[in-house]
C-alpha cells in the first residue's frame, strides 16, 4: 500500500475503509490498526475522516462510484 495522497490512492483507502467499517463491522480502531500493520500510519481520527469524505467521493467522483456498485 502506497504512503501517498494522489487521489487514486485516497478514494481507494476510503473504499476499503467503508467496506471494513459497514460490511465487516470493525471499529474505528481496528481498522487504524490494519492500516498500520500493512506500513500506512493511520489513527481512528484520520479512518474517520475517510468515513465522513465517503459521501463526498461517491458524489463527484464518477470512477469511485462504479468501483463502489462493482463490489457492492
Amino acid at each position: 500500500m502506497r504512503n501517498t495522497r494522489k487521489r487514486e490512492y485516497v478514494e481507494a483507502r476510503a473504499l476499503l475503509i467503508f467496506l471494513l467499517r459497514d460490511v465487516c463491522n470493525m471499529y474505528l480502531s481496528e481498522i487504524a490498526r490494519f492500516f498500520q500493520d500493512n506500513g500506512k500510519p493511520m489513527h481512528h481520527a484520520t479512518v474517520l475522516h475517510s468515513i465522513k469524505n465517503f459521501e463526498i467521493y461517491m458524489q463527484f467522483s464518477k470512477k469511485f462510484r462504479e468501483q463502489y456498485d462493482e463490489l457492492l
